[in-house]
């Protein structure tokens, strides 16, 4: 058994990071030395980038530059201790990491390396620096005690380095990205991790085109001079596996190697389909890690999402804390906000899906995905004053339209499943069966089936942001008529089902009064406007055609789910 490309590609780097930058104070080549010198200085210098009149609460980049230097000479020192016969060594390590990392990754906006100009600061670098030397130390001594309860601390340290590596990766595509890059105008502290995450960036990219491929091959060779550095040279046969755990191997194919995608409702209709959707597709699960929020991690649905190797973690949607945590790091969001109808439904669902917006514009997510609603107010001229459900989903959409952040939109038309619920066939006494509503039989639903297809129209979003910025893909797969739906019925079940126009008031008897104003207007609503307005067969049509596959038809529906014919009124 050998590694995949990828995880072999990741392997290799790390295995060209522990020859050339040897953690044991014993073994310390060139390299390690050019870094200890320099960056020893930087260290001690670096407090005198801060102005000193600045007042008030500091920077991200000043905080990290006043501690980074203290976090780098405790790291020097536990690589210089001892090897104990037991674990606390690790854990010291841990700990140190622990520090690194909620100073770089924890503080607002710190998710991504700060812009290239800004890295003369150092403290960035120092701390890149400082966790790099940690965990190739960490794995030295876990090599050396070579104890069974120390594999589970190479796994962490391992997969730690994975994500170092593609943050200084990332560092490396600004600087690569920057037309006025000049070597000589590089400061002397960042070429030693400036030379890695080219290293990084040149393997962990795929498809590079030979411009980019001269840059990073130019940017190497002038590095190297500089510093008179020897190149890490990458095995040249695929490394067997006999010395990686599985775990470890599901952790380099999982564990940053691919975006990170906050999906809410991952158990629900929308964001499971949208889940299903990029664990299926080839192309979108390369690009994404799925990461998605339960109260309770316990249960089965949330389990089962965890076996396909989604990211679970537990809290509450409503809690700030747990907004930071879950969109840290995060690079796209696919929201969906639960409708709960009472008094407060309007002011509930504003408040909500303002707060998680803004929640993931301040920690830095590049792309979200909003599932919204058409206004029925405004397109109707107020006509229809109740449907608060919709029209909340479009004020949200309208604020997120305002914020910088890159943004698209996706409005599920009339859900099939439905059909096999509270809208499933009644029988009338007489062996025939109807579906009744409020509506006209010509009126025309946008049906969907939510839990295949909701993903098919997100797709095209996920694969190519830029396009799909600021516009709304409308999903169903077509419109059909009440008559219409009632024939397929028929068809598919060997029963004959009618459709039964009630009037308004009858209709509203077997509803509260709240559910029954709103369900009223949003059906008179499709009767008299189209659900997207007067111009919904052709706006369903456009986005028909860019869905990434076949929407389901009614009929499909059916084949698969049976036509669901209730026993009583």
């Amino acid at each position: 058994m050998h590694l995949s490309n990828q995880c072999f590609y990741i392997y290799s780097l790390i295995a060209a990071l522990s020859s050339d930058l040897s953690a044991l104070s014993s073994q310390r080549g060139p390299f390690w030395n050019q870094a200890d010198k320099h960056l020893s200085g930087l260290s001690d210098d670096i407090s005198a980038d801060i102005e000193p009149s600045v007042t008030g609460p500091l920077s991200r980049h000043q905080i990290l530059d006043q501690t980074a230097a203290p976090l780098l000479r405790a790291v020097y020192e536990y690589a210089e201790t001892p090897i104990p016969s037991q674990s606390s060594i690790f854990h010291m390590g841990l700990e140190i990491d622990l520090k690194v990392t909620r100073l770089i990754f924890e503080m607002k906006g710190a998710d991504d390396p700060p812009p290239f100009d800004q890295v003369r600061e150092g403290g960035y670098v120092v701390a890149l620096w400082a966790l790099i030397r940690l965990h190739l130390s960490l794995l030295e001594r876990a090599r050396e005690l070579n104890e069974p309860q120390f594999e589970e601390v190479s796994v962490i340290s391992l997969t730690r380095l994975v994500s170092i590596i593609v943050q200084i990766s990332r560092l490396t595509q600004r600087a690569l990205d920057d037309a006025t890059l000049h070597i000589r105008h590089l400061p002397l502290s960042l070429c030693p991790v400036l030379y890695l995450s080219v290293i990084a960036h040149g393997r962990l990219r795929s498809g590079q085109s030979k411009h980019d491929q001269s840059v990073i091959k130019g940017l190497l060779v002038a590095l190297r001079d500089r510093w008179k550095l020897p190149e890490p040279v990458p095995p040249t046969k695929p490394i067997s596996t006999s010395c990686l755990t599985s775990r470890f191997l599901r952790l380099l194919a999982e564990e940053k190697m691919s975006k990170v995608l906050v999906v809410f409702g991952a158990t629900g209709q929308q964001g499971g389909s949208v889940v299903e959707t990029v664990l299926s597709d080839p192309q979108l699960s390369s690009q994404y890690h799925i990461r998605t929020l339960t109260r309770d991690p316990s249960k089965p649905a949330a389990q089962k999402l965890a076996q396909k190797g989604v990211e679970v973690l537990q809290g509450d949607l409503d809690d700030v804390a747990t907004l930071e945590r879950l969109f840290r790091g995060a690079n796209a969001v696919f929201a969906v906000t639960e409708t709960v109808h009472d008094e407060q439904t309007k002011a509930r669902d504003y408040a909500r899906g303002k707060a998680l917006v803004d929640a993931a514009s301040a920690a830095g997510v590049e792309f979200y995905i909003y599932s919204t609603l058409p206004a029925i107010a405004k397109i109707s001229n107020n006509r229809f004053k109740h449907g608060e459900h919709f029209d909340v989903k479009a004020e949200v959409e309208d604020y997120i339209q305002s914020l910088p952040i890159r943004s698209a939109f996706v409005s599920p038309g009339s859900f099939m499943q439905n059909f096999l619920g509270m809208m499933a066939p009644i029988p009338v006494g007489d062996g025939t069966y109807a579906v009744s509503s409020v509506v006209t039989p010509e009126t025309r639903l946008p049906m969907l089936d939510a839990t295949a297809d909701v993903g098919k129209f997100v797709a095209p979003m996920l694969l190519d942001p830029a396009k799909y910025q600021g516009r709304v893909l409308h999903a169903a797969t077509k419109l059909y008529s009440m008559n219409e739906i009632v024939k397929v019925m028929t068809d598919k079940s060997g029963k004959v089902v009618k459709y039964n126009q009630l009037p308004v008031d009858v209709f509203k008897s077997f509803m509260p009064p709240l559910v029954a104003d709103r369900v009223v207007d949003m059906m008179l609503y499709i009767q008299d406007f189209g659900c997207w307005g007067p111009d919904t067969e052709k706006i369903l049509a456009a986005s028909v055609a860019e869905a990434h596959g076949k929407p389901t038809t009614l009929e499909e529906f059916f084949d698969k789910h049976g036509v669901h014919l209730q026993s009583g009124p």
